[in-house]
């Protein structure tokens, strides 16, 4: 049987539900490389899940819609797109801008998308191991690169992964970080010492790739959390308390021995004093800026916010009377806290479905089969920790990833009876 026999074959095998299912897996890798190559795959994904419906004399092929609606990875998004949506009966903004903000957050519709796709545990599993794997690959790239080049101030901005990844460093610190905890309990639970070397070796890059490759201080403090978060979640309940007090320890020895990490603290309170309306601004200045106007226009507009897509006029009219408060660009921008982005815009009963969503996954996450889970619970704490610095579900490159994310793994919700 020649090679392009084979391939058709394995094409006819597959179905279009199969395909929908590898182009989901590409729109995941595509993240981390490229905007238009992740749209350009969640449409395929869309299309051929459509097209096996049709086929199969069903809208959803393999199970209901009432069970993936439970789902809280689903219903917390399509509730927080329904108050987006809502909003467009009080935003401050044109119609048109109204509609672009709400654009912006249409990934929360790749969650449901997600769940349905993959149902299946090897599928999951599949792209689990092809994010993985595509993780390696760039931290691998980005090191090899700076061997010659040592990092610093010249590369702030543009990423030594260029031009395998389109992205900057926030966006590739928050896709790649989480492969730090899977490695570690890949690590862990593997039988075999090959698999054990495997695991260790994620673990190791993901380190090294943070301390050698990322200037970031939400990248820092990602690591740190996740950390955090496995060692908690591997020990017995009565040595939790015990093993928090070391990581204290730790952590303080770290910030009182590492004079980069002295240099980063001493540079957010200087930025907080000084005015931050130049040109050579900092990112912390910037951020300090941005929150504090942002959080006086929450207070004037606290129940409902201004609706979707004012964030950038509001910012610019109380910048105009208020001084020591840095600019933005004439096309737009974000606060850089995803946090107060939804509460200037959804007021705080935005916030509070926003906050909803995530605390439900949290909790549901226990109930996902085990490499779902850890995978799971990475995501959504370097989502957490992100969002106070970034804002991290309205830009394109990391919301993207952690809604067709969330949805991949959250596919294993409740679903296990349920798999095709």
């Amino acid at each position: 049987m020649t090679e392009c026999t084979l391939s058709l074959t394995l094409a006819r095998n597959l179905g279009y539900l199969g395909w929908a299912r590898v182009f989901g897996i590409a729109a995941l890798v595509g993240t981390m490389l490229s905007q238009p190559l992740t749209n350009f795959f969640v449409g395929l994904a869309l299309l051929f899940w459509l097209i096996s419906g049709v086929k199969s004399g069903q809208i959803q092929p393999g199970h209901s819609w009432a069970i993936d609606l439970k789902n809280p990875a689903v219903s917390g998004a399509l509730l927080l797109m329904a108050w987006m949506l809502l909003s467009i009966l009080w935003s401050h903004a044109s119609l048109q801008n109204t509609f672009i903000g709400i654009w912006k957050y249409r990934k929360l519709l790749y969650v449901p998308l997600m769940v349905m796709l993959f149902a299946d545990a090897a599928w999951r599993d599949r792209a689990i191991k092809a994010w993985l794997a595509a993780a390696v690959v760039l931290m691998l790239y980005s090191l090899i690169r700076l061997l010659p080049d040592p990092i610093g101030d010249g590369h702030m901005g543009v990423h030594p992964a260029l031009p395998l990844s389109s992205y900057s460093y926030i966006s590739l610190g928050f896709v790649l970080i989480p492969a730090l905890t899977l490695g570690l309990a890949w690590m862990q639970r593997a039988r075999s010492m090959t698999e054990k070397s495997w695991g260790a070796l994620v673990a190791l890059l993901t380190v090294a790739f943070v301390i050698l490759a990322q200037q970031g201080r939400t990248t820092y403090v990602t690591m740190t959390a996740l950390v955090i978060f496995f060692v908690l979640s591997q020990i017995k309940s009565k040595q939790k308390w015990l093993a928090m007090a070391v990581l204290l320890i730790v952590a303080a020895s770290v910030g009182l021995l590492s004079t980069k990490v002295q240099n980063r603290v001493n540079e957010v309170i200087t930025d907080s004093r000084v005015e931050q309306t130049t040109e050579t601004i900092s990112s912390s200045g910037l951020r300090i800026g941005f929150w504090r106007t942002t959080a006086d226009i929450v207070k004037q507009n606290p129940i409902l916010g201004t609706g979707m897509g004012t964030w950038a006029d509001e910012y610019r009219k109380y910048v105009a009377n208020t001084p020591n408060t840095p600019k933005i660009s004439p096309l737009g921008g974000n606060p850089h806290q995803e946090y107060l982005l939804m509460a200037s815009q959804l007021g705080l009963v935005g916030l509070a479905l926003f906050l909803a969503w995530i605390a439900r996954s949290i909790f549901a996450s226990k109930q996902l089969p085990l490499n779902d889970r850890i995978a799971a619970q990475s995501l959504l704490i370097a989502f957490i920790v992100s969002c106070f610095f970034n804002s991290t579900l309205f830009d394109s490159a990391t919301g993207h990833f952690y809604c067709i994310g969330l949805g991949i793994l959250f596919a294993g919700y409740k679903n296990q009876k349920h798999e095709i």
